[in-house]
């Protein structure tokens, strides 16, 4: 491309984190490729559970969390780099037969700032009964410069509950959208205790 050529899209090659240096390809994207950027369509949608408990006879942490994540799969650095995360965690006491609360946490984050990714609409809560307890957070971010185009990442919502019998359920539900989504993978992690 000429120097007075307008860019019209970039991908990042090659990242050396010693140096803070990346090989960037710089071009107008083709249909092709876009077809290639973001294999599974312009937008994709997925949900997962998981449960547990205490330990036998009620023993153990009173506190489980479920922690999801968007990040971009490069092999640099080890594990990619994470664009977005929404943390929810309950810490509970299952004795005399109600879910009695201690607290609960909910945090999100996006990285890499100033990278372009921010919170569009955050809703998080906590609900106490008896029966249980319940920590949800629904979330939207956006980036209006990532490919030079819009992308969105949902949790809609990422939710812990607590029991009075002592087990626990996490659930969660994604979607993302955007001409580059297709970069960006979902995870997730949850169990006993308290990571924050």
């Amino acid at each position: 491309m000429s120097p007075d050529s307008p860019v019209t899209g970039q991908r990042e090659l090659a990242y050396d984190p010693a140096t803070c240096r990346s090989l960037i390809a710089t071009g107008r994207p083709t249909a092709a490729a876009a077809v290639n950027v973001n294999p599974s369509g312009p937008a994709s949608t997925a949900s997962g559970t998981a449960s547990g408990g205490l330990r036998p006879g009620g023993s153990g942490d009173p506190s489980a969390y479920v922690h999801t994540w968007f990040h971009d799969p490069s092999p640099v650095p080890p594990g990619g780099i994470h664009v977005n995360d929404v943390w929810d965690e309950i810490s509970w006491n299952p004795a005399y037969g109600c879910a009695d609360y201690y607290g609960w946490h909910g945090k999100w984050m996006w990285n890499l700032f100033p990278d372009g990714w921010y919170v569009v609409s955050n809703q998080s809560g906590f609900s106490p009964t008896c029966y249980s307890v319940e920590a949800a957070s629904t979330i939207h971010f956006r980036n209006d410069i990532f490919c030079f185009s819009t992308t969105n990442t949902y949790y809609s919502p990422t939710r812990i509950d607590g029991y009075a019998n002592g087990s626990w359920y996490a659930s969660w539900h994604w979607s993302k959208d955007g001409f580059c989504s297709g970069l960006l993978t979902f995870a997730d992690q949850y169990g006993n205790g308290n990571p924050f």
